[in-house]
Order: structure tokens, then sequence, then C-alpha cells
């Protein structure tokens, strides 16, 4: 069984990865808004990790697959698998009481990682098609809002507690 404080870490970072792949989808939103573009162009892009759904379809965004409810559960399972990579890899990296600012920066290295380097394969068209901008945004704000939650739910080790072992006054404890 893992020590109670690798137990509140995994929790503390499922539920801030859940919160910020909730509401890091803001800039793009708000962009796609302000443009007119449909606003699930990046529903369909994701959904083209699912190796089923990376068929080229003419008329639509290029290589994006066609919007069916299966398409958007690809797409929602895409963006909630990388997420939570993602999430968890900064729950791991992020130093304590900065995570926000740092979570942010790290956010600017995923989206090279994310659609510099993975959307490079020719079946994910459909992700380097998406304006790149609203993209860096999103992924900004998914680290920032990662860190921040993790700065409020999984604070530093701050005291000791009883036989000296280091206590904490996370939510997730």
């Amino acid at each position: 069984m893992a020590p109670a404080s690798r137990r509140r870490v995994t929790a503390a970072s499922v539920a801030a990865t859940a919160v910020a792949a909730l509401v890091s989808g803001a800039p793009s939103t708000m962009h796609s808004i302000a443009t007119r573009r449909p606003l699930l162009d990046t529903v369909r892009a994701a959904a083209t990790l699912v190796p089923r759904c990376a068929p080229a379809n003419p008329g639509r965004p290029v290589g994006a697959p066609p919007l069916s409810l299966g398409t958007l559960v690809a797409g929602g399972f895409a963006h909630g698998a990388v997420s939570l990579f993602w999430g968890t890899v900064l729950a791991q990296v992020l130093p304590p009481g900065r995570r926000a600012i740092w979570g942010a920066a790290a956010g600017a290295g995923i989206h090279v990682v994310d659609l510099g380097l993975v959307a490079r394969l020719p079946r994910l068209a459909a992700m380097r098609a998406l304006p790149q901008l609203p993209q860096l945004g999103d992924h900004i704000a998914f680290g920032a809002a990662v860190g921040f939650l993790l700065d409020r739910w999984d604070p530093p080790m701050h005291s000791t507690g009883p036989a000296g072992q280091a206590t904490s006054s996370s939510a997730f404890g």
C-alpha cells in the first residue's frame, strides 16, 4: 500500500488535472467565438489521437473526422488521457509553493511537445490545422491551473507531527 503522502499527491493531482482540463480551453473557445470558427474543431482534432477517428474528410478541417457522438466521445477520451498524463507529470515536477508560475511555463513547453512534435504525425493534421496562439493559451492555462490548484490542495509539508512525520493541511489527506 502506498504511503499516505503518495495517495494525497495522486488524489490532488487527479483533481487538479480534472478541473484544469475543463477550464483551460477558455482561450481557444473565446478565439473560436470571436472568429466564428466551429467550437468543436478542437474536439475533432483531439479525436484524431484515437486511430480509428483519423480519416481524411473533405469539407472539414484537414484530417478531422465527421462530428458525431463517437467523435465527441473519442475527443473527450483523448483529451482526458493526455491531460491526465501531463497533470501527473506536472504534479511530480513542479516545485511546491510556486507551482502556478512554473506550471504556466511548463504549459508552454507542453504545447511545443503536443502541437509542435506529436502533431507532426500525418494522421494528426487536424491538430496542426488549429490556430496555434489560442492553443498555446490553453496549454499555459492548463499548466497554471494545475499548479495553482496543487498549491492549494497539496501544500508543501510545513510542520512535524507525531513520531517526527511531516504533516500538511491538504484537502486530500
